[in-house]
């Protein structure tokens, strides 16, 4: 493609969001949106923030394994979450971190249009689950219209709109924390329009790492990490949820289904005959994975990819999911 021609393509292309985002700032500056009814919006938060108390037990968990090893005693005692879900300590720090989980999520809610906030209570009241309520309201209410305030509104949009791509261009980076893990992980950075990429070597092992643009929607949302050397050929593994929250490619792997009551609700396990699954359903490993819930395991033809679409807000938690990835590489080492 000649210069001019690029030229010329990223020229309309310019046009073209400047005028999708003029219209958009234009419409909403002129639409009138109704606040949720105060006991719709406690109904959903309520329902979001008993999602809440899953993660919260596994980090009860995970902290009384610990306490277990610093005593000198087998942290395997704790495996039994539903033991330590009745535990006095754990209703107390349930308790707590209940009222915050809820005032925060009200506060939220309380701020959306009525008819968001509705749809999501009656969509999610037969299927509760935390990605489905966090998608569900970042959906775009039904605006009443004022024609008359439209050609003033729009004539400033537009001109903020000029301003914001600039910003958009410059600060895009530095919401990525994706790209931004880059520097921490010694790998290299490749930021496209629909996915960032990071690929090199990171202790040993040949790693590449994908995951959704940063301006992407929650539900939206996927970090995915490949080892792609290291790891045992003969080894088929898949480890996660029966219907994976989007629709990236992911292979269907043919291995012996494993019936263990470790297996989380709604995940299934299958794994190759003469290979082990126990450091997925239990120990460090197994408790890290959960920590990335909603996460897919596959371990197929000498290659391992660890999928999540837990929401990564900071490049900590992307090393930490590469760790862990390189972690569960190591329980499939090739020969």
């Amino acid at each position: 493609m000649s210069t001019m021609r690029r030229a010329i393509l990223i020229k309309r292309e310019t046009v073209a969001a400047l005028v999708a985002v003029t219209v958009l700032a234009g419409l909403a500056g002129c639409a009138e949106i109704r606040p949720p009814d105060p006991e719709a919006a406690a109904r959903l938060a309520d329902l979001r923030t008993e999602l809440e108390e899953t993660r919260v037990l596994v980090a009860y968990q995970k902290k009384r394994k610990k306490e277990a090893v610093a005593r000198g005693e087998n942290p395997d005692q704790y495996d039994n979450a539903k033991a330590l879900k009745e535990e006095d300590r754990f209703k107390r720090i349930w308790a707590a971190q209940r009222k915050i989980a809820f005032d925060t999520f009200y506060k939220r809610y309380e701020k959306l249009a009525g008819d968001v906030v509705n749809h999501c209570a009656v969509a999610s009241a037969s299927d509760p689950q935390d990605w489905k309520i966090d998608k569900c309201v970042l959906k775009q209410p039904e605006p009443v219209y004022d024609p008359l305030k439209s050609a003033g509104v729009t004539l400033a949009a537009l001109l903020l709109a000029i301003a914001g791509i600039g910003l958009y261009r410059q600060g895009r980076r530095s919401i990525d924390v994706v790209a931004l893990s880059a520097g921490d992980l010694g790998l290299k950075a490749h930021q496209g329009r629909q996915t960032t990429k990071l690929d090199g070597q990171y202790k040993d092992f040949t790693v590449q790492v994908e995951a959704s643009a940063p301006e992407a929607g929650s539900g939206d949302r996927f970090v995915r990490v490949h080892v792609l050397s290291g790891v045992d050929s003969g080894v088929v593994v898949r480890f996660g949820p029966l219907a994976p929250p989007t629709g990236l490619e992911l292979p269907d792997l043919d291995a012996p289904e494993v019936r263990d009551n470790r297996v989380p609700p709604g995940y299934k396990l299958r794994i190759s005959e003469g290979a082990s699954a126990e450091q997925l359903l239990k120990g460090d490993v197994g408790f890290q994975i959960r920590e990335f819930d909603p996460v897919d395991v596959r371990v197929h033809d000498g290659m391992l990819t660890v999928t999540t679409w837990f929401l990564v807000t900071e490049p900590a938690q992307v090393v930490e999911l590469v760790d862990l990835t390189i972690a569960v590489a190591e329980l499939y080492p090739a020969a």
